[in-house]
């Protein structure tokens, strides 16, 4: 009974109710799934594994934390000290971490602290958008695989402190300082992912050395294959001492000169280290791992043996049969006038047999005739047995001129599939995949500079999402961050007048989304 009891503590796993509202320290093992509501810091301690189910909704509370606790008591934060294994799907939905706001801005929450190295937590198909941080690596080493990481203020992504987490066919865009941020010593691997439209694409401090892409990667390297483009203010600053390798990458242009003028690295500042972005992705490194194309295969000696020799088989039972040489010449499958050596289509019409001659050879219940050897015996065992009469039947036929077909090789034509039909675009698609990589402006104004900041030397900056039509005009816009309220209103008017060309994917009219960026900044 004791025994019972206790693997009923060990195995226990709370499911809360498809809606629920939740805060404070997990007990045991927990599954959340429905929409979950987050009013106050949520603390996964050693030894718990938080599960989130396929199209999840997590919502928390903007700007406010009910548990004033955690490393910001004003807002909403998960602490993961054990596990949490948030796995979404395509088919069942990915799973949304998201501001409860119905006005949504970056820093409505702090976001996931990852603070566990013995259990590797695991994020696949999320959204985390409109934190601090969206997911902080803190010592720690979790996997975030296609996920979509955006709008959050400092940082999609920050691996701090020996942290070494695997980043791979994500998304990290319009995140407010950096996509990717590396501090105190830790090594992310990044792969296969777009980093797009951020104020830094990937910012490196310290003794950080994250991993961007090698020519020949070893186990647990980079393969790279990053789309690292367009992002406003650097695509990698390197603030360390460090090179950092970046090979095999996407950067929307083969220029080195044009690559390097998007980095900040040993070029600029001789004190910090080099960003190695060469070969470029579809260069040399690919072109060393692709495998060559197989060689068609030759056809066999023995089967090109068989066609001639049945060929020659068919002539000499033609000239040793009286009804052959009376009858006039038919194009049969190959002759030996021809010298044709390439089988028919289809095996040439089967003699009449009389009912005492031999069955044929598809008839499988039939007593089967020896089978002659091919070769030059064949000549004289037909001519010994041809008919010598007038008749067109040949009595008791060798089963070589009987059944011909045995003696032809046939290539089988593939038969062509109606081609499959495309996939339908998801719209709007994000800047980086679009036909040319990036927006192009019909007509762009400048937001003007409001008088009374102007006046207190005030700065700041607006980030706006922005979806253009497929004619180039803004559909939608929403601000994602603003640093005062009069910065606001100018450029949103400013926006109204702005006119894009319109954007194609694969050659194909879409919508696409932008964060577009205004600046207001006093001259020195």
């Amino acid at each position: 009974m004791k025994a019972s009891i206790v693997l009923t503590a060990v195995f226990f796993s709370l499911q809360l109710p498809a809606q629920q509202t939740v805060r404070g320290t997990l007990t045991a093992d927990t599954r959340w799934f429905g929409e979950i509501r987050v009013t106050g810091d949520v603390i996964v301690p050693q030894g718990v594994t938080l599960t989130i189910e396929p199209g999840t909704d997590i919502f928390f509370s903007p700007k406010a934390d009910a548990s004033r606790s955690g490393k910001d008591p004003k807002h909403v934060e998960i602490i993961v000290m054990g596990r949490i294994l948030a796995e979404g799907s395509r088919e069942g939905g990915a799973i949304l971490f998201t501001s409860g706001s119905h006005e949504p801005q970056m820093y409505d929450w702090y976001g996931i602290i990852i603070k566990d190295n013995t259990e590797r937590s695991r994020f696949k198909n999320c959204i985390i958008e409109y934190a601090y941080k969206g997911i902080t690596c803190y010592g720690s080493d979790p996997e975030i695989i296609s996920c979509e990481i955006r709008y959050n203020q400092y940082a999609g992504i920050s691996a701090e402190v020996r942290s070494n987490p695997l980043i791979r066919s994500s998304t990290i865009t319009g995140n407010d300082f950096a996509g990717l941020n590396c501090e105190l010593a830790s090594n992310p691997v990044v792969e296969k992912n777009v980093i797009s439209q951020n104020l830094n694409g990937v910012v490196i401090f310290d003794r950080s050395r994250p991993d961007l892409g090698r020519v020949s990667p070893g186990p647990g390297e980079s393969v790279g294959e990053n789309l690292i483009i367009n992002n406003f203010e650097r695509n990698i600053y390197n603030h360390s001492a460090n090179d950092i390798f970046a090979q095999n990458n996407l950067w929307n242009t083969s220029a080195d000169a044009q690559i390097q003028a998007t980095l900040f690295d040993n070029a600029r500042n001789p004190s910090k280290g080099k960003v190695v972005f060469n070969p470029l992705f579809g260069g040399v490194a690919a072109a060393q791992r692709r495998p060559e194309a197989l060689p068609a295969a030759p056809e066999e000696p023995a089967a090109e043996q068989l066609a001639r020799e049945a060929a020659n088989n068919s002539a000499v039972a033609s000239q040793t049969s009286p009804a052959s040489q009376n009858a006039p010449a038919s194009p049969g499958p190959a002759t030996a006038q021809a010298g044709n050596t390439t089988p028919a289509a289809n095996p040439p019409a089967q003699q009449t047999v009389s009912p005492s001659a031999a069955a044929p050879a598809n008839n499988p219940g039939a007593a089967q005739p020896a089978q002659p050897t091919p070769g030059s015996d064949n000549t004289q065992y037909l001519a010994a047995n041809s008919a010598t009469s007038g008749s067109a039947m040949i009595q008791n036929p060798p089963p070589a001129v009987v059944q011909p077909e045995t003696l032809y090789i046939y290539k089988e034509i593939p038969v062509e599939k109606p081609a499959a039909p495309e996939p339908e675009i998801a719209e709007p698609v994000i800047e980086a995949l679009l036909d040319g990589g990036q927006r192009q402006y019909v007509q762009r104004v400048p937001a003007e500079y409001p008088g009374i900041y102007l006046k207190t030397a005030h700065q700041g900056r607006v980030l706006v999402e922005v979806i253009v039509g497929r004619d180039g005009r803004v559909e939608e816009s929403r601000v994602l961050r603003s640093d005062g309220n009069l910065f606001t209103e100018s450029a949103l008017a400013a926006l109204k007048k702005f006119r894009y060309k319109p954007g194609t994917y694969q050659g194909k009219p879409v919508r696409f989304k932008i964060v577009e960026p205004f600046i207001f900044k006093l001259s020195q």
